[in-house]
């Protein structure tokens, strides 16, 4: 148990790297924990070799400085294999059984849920939550947290907005092509754009162009 226990070490990372021929193998260099109080006048530690950072395939990543790195060692084979950072637990929120998240510490979460929903959470400079959601339904939903919602599903399309206008712009033009168009509002605006007048011909006075 005791040899088991020492091919193993958890270190912090000092900083990460790319090696290889075409710098495009992750690295970390890792340094040991602060020294515990009875460590006190111990020289400090200094950083690791560049030790390779092993993941999963169809994944990558750069720990941030200070994470935590299990860290193997078999003789001269030193490999990272994993890693966390206690600091980002909140950002993901709790998992249900079977449910996958991709995150970091830039306080954004991509969910792969397990009833099929799939939904991207991103949080402003102001703290809140900028949420995209493809549901198990297969509808898309885009929520702003300052008010602006869309939604896409089989019965329609939905553009919201609470506290701002909605615009629809095109530097070419806009078509609605529709059996029906319904037109709800209170107060209804239209600017015509200058045309030439219509005027009426000499040869036949009921006629304008």
């Amino acid at each position: 148990m005791s040899s088991f226990a020492e091919m193993y070490d958890v270190l912090l990372v000092a900083r990460s790297v790319f090696i290889g021929k075409a710098k495009d193998v992750v690295a970390v260099l890792l340094r040991s924990p602060e020294t515990l109080p009875d460590d006190e006048g111990a020289p400090t530690e200094t950083e690791t070799e560049e030790v390779e950072w092993w993941q999963h395939y169809g994944f990558i990543s750069r720990p941030p400085v200070d994470a935590e790195v299990l860290k193997l060692n078999l003789g001269r084979f030193v490999v990272g294999i994993a890693s966390r950072v206690l600091a980002t637990a909140g950002v993901y929120g709790q998992l249900k059984d079977g449910d996958v998240g991709l995150y970091s510490v830039g306080k954004q979460v991509l969910r792969l849920n397990a009833d099929g929903s799939v939904s991207l959470l991103k949080l402003t400079k102001a703290g809140k939550h900028l949420v995209v959601t493809i549901t198990k339904t297969d509808e898309i939903k885009l929520l702003h947290p300052d008010g602006a919602y869309v939604e896409i599903s089989k019965a329609g399309i939905v553009l919201k907005h609470d506290t701002a206008p909605v615009t629809i712009s095109s530097g070419v033009k806009v078509q609605i092509i529709a059996p029906q168009l319904v037109n709800m509002v209170g107060v209804n605006m239209l600017h015509v754009g200058a045309s030439t007048p219509l005027v009426p011909t000499s040869a036949a006075p009921n006629v304008f162009i």
